[in-house]
């Protein structure tokens, strides 16, 4: 499977709000909602050990698409197509090996 970075472009997000209000100094890294919050009962149904901040695991997952949605808004006088969907994480497994390679793949530059 191709591991695709997420990180969002600084340049771009700037430019996003440039006209609009001035950018905020902590800008996400990544877009909203592609973070995974495991409590202390997911971790210990995983069998997990609390990993270190910073360490790279590898995320395998199931998923049910529970929402797909697509739309023509304007935008600048332009049509724009919006499109998104939600999927709900229904089977986890998290693996501590290869954290090399996915880090690599997860954060190229």
């Amino acid at each position: 499977m191709k591991l695709v970075s997420m990180k969002l472009d600084p340049t771009v997000e700037k430019a996003k709000y440039a006209e609009t209000m001035a950018p905020p100094d902590d800008q996400p890294m990544y877009p909203w909602g592609l973070s995974v919050r495991l409590d202390e009962d997911a971790i210990a149904k995983l069998g997990l050990t609390l990993p270190e901040a910073g360490s790279a695991m590898m995320l395998h997952a199931k998923v049910l698409v529970t929402e797909v949605m697509s739309r023509e808004e304007m935008e600048d006088g332009k049509a724009k197509v919006c499109r998104s969907a939600t999927l709900q994480i229904t089977d986890l497994g998290l693996e501590a090996g290869g954290e090399t390679d996915a880090a690599k793949a997860l954060y190229k530059e």
